[in-house]
């Protein structure tokens, strides 16, 4: 998740028709983690880089281009937040996010993404990551943003593997891919394993090919 979150910041500064200024910002500062939705906005403050009020700061980013911030230097485990950690976030969502943006007037679009890292069932979606989107939903009925959730991201299947290596290197020689899927066996039995250790099989294999 880490590694797709910096892909997403990376496309929208650099690949985009429309390049988007990108910002992250901490859950945790100086130590001091977010427990209440005044703390997000005030390490909103800090990423964008300035003082004063946060509508007004972001009306100034927002005045050239469009705007793309990510809450989290690393996507959240809102498991392991204690209930004030908790509350913050809510609030956050509840009622700071569409406070803000419903304030500030915006020349460019503004787009706020919250990545959640959790694990669980195949098919089926944690209680509190469930809570978590009720109340982006509740945001959205107050009328100033548009909720959207994403699907989830999940480890690719040899499947899907196989699909991009014929897509973007339909030179690689059938060895080459047996040997590939071979691995990927082998790294994904038994074992929690990582998208970059993944990416990096990967890239070791079509590089040598």
């Amino acid at each position: 998740m880490g590694l797709f979150v910096e892909r997403i910041q990376r496309f929208l500064s650099r690949e985009v028709e429309t390049p988007h200024r990108a910002y992250r910002v901490r859950f945790s500062w100086e130590g001091a983690t977010a427990r209440c939705g005044a703390d997000w906005l005030r390490h909103l403050r800090l990423a964008l880089g300035g003082s004063g009020q946060v509508s007004h700061m972001l009306e100034e980013v927002a005045r050239e281009q469009a705007v793309f911030i990510i809450l989290g230097l690393r996507p959240l485990d809102p498991h392991q937040f204690d209930e004030d950690q908790l509350t913050g976030l809510r609030e956050l969502l509840e009622h700071e996010l569409p406070s803000l943006l419903g304030g500030a007037r915006l020349a460019h679009d503004v787009q706020i993404l919250l990545a959640l890292d959790y694990e669980s069932e195949p098919d089926t979606i944690p209680p509190l990551i469930r809570q978590i989107d009720a109340w982006g939903r509740r945001a959205e009925r107050a009328g100033e943003l548009r909720y959207r959730p994403l699907r989830p991201v999940k480890m690719p299947t040899w499947e899907e593997v196989h699909d991009y290596i014929a897509e973007h290197h339909a030179h690689a020689a059938d060895e080459t891919i047996n040997a590939l899927k071979a691995e990927y066996r082998r790294l994904t039995s038994g074992r929690q394993f990582s998208y970059q250790e993944l990416a990096d099989m990967i890239d070791r294999y079509l590089q040598d090919a």
